[in-house]
C-alpha cells in the first residue's frame, strides 16, 4: 500500500491538527479531574483556533496556500503577485489623493443643515433683491 504524499499547504495543516489529536488522546484517558478539563478544552478550542488562523491567512495572503506543483507555470504566479503589488500601490495611491482633496478639518453637512444653508441663502437673496 501506498502512503498518499501530504503536498498541499491545507493537507499539511490537516496533518498537524489531526496528530495533535491524536497524541492527546491516550493522556487524556490517564489524567484526573481539573488537569483532564483542561486538556479536553484544549483539544476542543485548538481545531477552531488553527481554523480561524488558517482563514485569516487566506483572507490576506491566499497566495502562500498554493503549492509550487498546483500551478503550471512560475509566470503565472509571478504576473498575479505582480498584478496584486499594482493592486495595492494605487489604492495607497487613491488614499493619498482622498487625503489631499478632501482635508482633515472638513466636515461633512448633513440634510438639516443643509436645508437650513439654503433656507438662509434665498434669504439673503430675497432681502437684496428687495432692497
Amino acid at each position: 500500500m501506498q502512503v498518499p504524499v501530504v503536498k498541499t499547504p491545507l493537507s499539511i495543516i490537516a496533518l498537524f491538527v489531526a496528530l495533535i489529536e491524536l497524541f492527546l488522546a491516550y493522556p487524556v484517558t490517564q489524567l484526573e479531574d481539573i488537569e483532564r478539563l483542561i486538556l479536553v478544552v484544549f483539544m476542543t478550542v485548538f481545531p477552531f483556533f488553527v481554523a480561524a488562523a488558517f482563514f485569516l491567512l487566506l483572507w490576506h495572503k491566499p497566495k502562500n496556500l498554493y503549492s509550487p506543483g498546483e500551478i503550471a507555470e512560475a509566470s503565472v504566479i509571478e504576473r498575479r503577485v505582480a498584478a496584486e503589488l499594482k493592486v495595492e500601490e494605487l489604492e495607497q495611491e487613491i488614499q493619498r489623493l482622498r487625503q489631499r482633496a478632501i482635508p482633515p478639518q472638513a466636515t461633512i453637512m448633513t440634510p438639516a443643515a443643509a436645508a437650513e444653508l439654503a433656507k438662509e441663502i434665498g434669504q439673503t437673496a430675497q432681502s437684496d433683491v428687495k432692497a
